[in-house]
């Protein structure tokens, strides 16, 4: 479906980026996103290091997390 962007919806044009609830089991493997996008962009697009910013405000301690969760700031 999204052959011309690696598989996967960049946001731009045709997308507007991947719906977080989309189910995928390893979302940073290139053989998944070959686009060159990393997945909290394609997810979060530019809103990454804020909300970065809050979970290290928040959730400091990372407990509350999945595959696709923003990490905290390293």
């Amino acid at each position: 479906m999204y052959a011309d962007t690696g598989s996967v919806p960049v946001p731009g044009e045709v997308s507007d980026g991947s719906y977080i609830n989309y189910p995928r089991r390893r979302p940073g493997r290139p053989s998944w996103n070959s686009s060159g996008v990393p997945w909290h962009t394609l997810c979060y697009k530019d809103n990454c290091p804020r909300l970065q910013q809050v979970k290290a405000h928040w959730d400091p301690g990372n407990i509350f997390h999945h595959s696709l969760s923003i990490q905290p700031p390293v």
